[in-house]
């Protein structure tokens, strides 16, 4: 496969191209990341070039790319899927990146990226789609698992995310007939690896996204949103 149909066929899927055997050096263009988590997120945000963007911001800093490498294939993580694609997690190990046209080596590197399953419909593990920057450790058990577990109330086999994505709005509104959530939380972005959203930002909630079967124990109403803050979810503060 040439590596303009390799381009072709990310543009497509959002993914590297497969091209090659274990232990052999293979090249492509697509999504590599830090750490698997990562690469998860990006498959549940649509294996988009976008979705690097929000990935990064809310990091905080540069962990994923897309970018043309040549790399030893590694041992698959996990597998995810998004709205329409199932996808391995694989390990890679980075030899030269290509810059302005031109191959450099570098030091090699582990990182991790997406290669499409041919059988879309495999069983596929729960996993969590937002990267863990030690911010669970802090938190009650009961409460992580519920975050690694929540879906999305209209696409029930997409991830809400997670602590990257989710603030607290513990005031709702009613204009026109929408209902609004206003940002309450307080707490510091930078341990949960989230952007910074004011408080007092109202946040329109569309009736589909109100989540209701899955509790809240959290004790305040959480709302999960998109970098352009969009809303994926909204939990009312029920307990569970």
């Amino acid at each position: 496969m040439s590596l303009t149909a390799r381009i072709v066929l990310w543009l497509v899927l959002g993914t590297f191209a497969l091209t090659a055997h274990a232990h052999e050096l293979s090249e492509g263009t697509g999504i590599v990341c830090d750490t698997p988590d990562q690469v998860q997120r990006f498959a549940v945000l649509g294996a988009k070039p976008e979705a690097i963007k929000t990935i990064n911001d809310g990091a905080a800093k540069a962990v994923c790319a897309l970018t043309t490498v040549r790399y030893i294939r590694g041992r698959e993580v996990s597998r995810v899927r998004s709205s329409d694609h199932a996808y391995q997690v694989v390990e890679i190990l980075l030899i030269e990146v290509q810059v302005h046209g031109q191959w450099g080596a570098i030091t090699p590197e582990v990182q991790y990226t997406l290669f499409p399953l041919h059988e879309e419909r495999a069983s596929l593990p729960d996993v969590t789609f937002v990267a863990n920057n030690g911010q669970w450790e802090l938190t009650d058990p009961k409460v992580k698992e519920w975050f690694q577990k929540l879906m999305m109330p209209d696409n029930p086999t997409l991830s809400c995310c997670g602590f990257a994505d989710a603030y607290y709005a513990d005031k709702v509104i009613t204009r026109g007939g929408k209902n609004y959530a206003i940002i309450t939380d307080d707490r510091d972005d930078a341990p949960l690896g989230r952007p910074h959203v004011p408080m007092g930002t109202e946040i329109l909630v569309p009736d589909s996204k109100y989540k209701w079967d899955r509790g809240n124990p959290t004790g305040h109403n959480v709302i999960f949103i998109t970098l352009h803050r969009e809303t994926l979810c909204f939990v009312t503060g029920t307990g569970i």
